[in-house]
């Protein structure tokens, strides 16, 4: 959904367009997803966050302009970054903790991608 969001608004394409930024940041999710196995200490937090949903129609997205498109997919990560600080938070220094810290900085560098890619500036709390 990102890549054809992406892709569609690149022409030519700047490094922001680039496919292996998009796939670097799924393979480091990957890494991070089993790194989460690890981590003895997993407990609930103590104060729910916002997460952004991540069902949508396909149909309905088809028939969004592309702008429009990207201007979601920016807002969900902005909420998802907001969402994973509030989250490291309500921790201490734990396993999981260190790897909400790593799950931040991807997620600023596809913020910082997307903004670039759409001129646009997302305040970060």
């Amino acid at each position: 959904m990102l890549l054809t969001a992406r892709l569609d608004l690149c022409l030519p394409a700047p490094p922001a367009c680039d496919p292996r930024l998009l796939n670097k940041l799924l393979r480091d999710s990957h890494v991070l997803h089993s790194r989460l196995s690890q981590c003895p200490d997993v407990n609930p937090l103590f104060t729910p966050v916002l997460l952004p949903a991540v069902d949508f129609s396909l149909g309905e997205w088809k028939t969004q302009k592309e702008q429009t498109k990207a201007q979601d997919v920016l807002g969900a990560a902005a909420l998802l970054l907001e969402g994973v600080m509030a989250a490291r938070r309500q921790l201490g220094p734990t396993c999981l903790s260190s790897l909400l810290g790593q799950l931040s900085g991807q997620v600023r560098l596809l913020l910082g991608a997307l903004q670039g890619l759409l001129g646009t500036q997302v305040s970060q709390s």
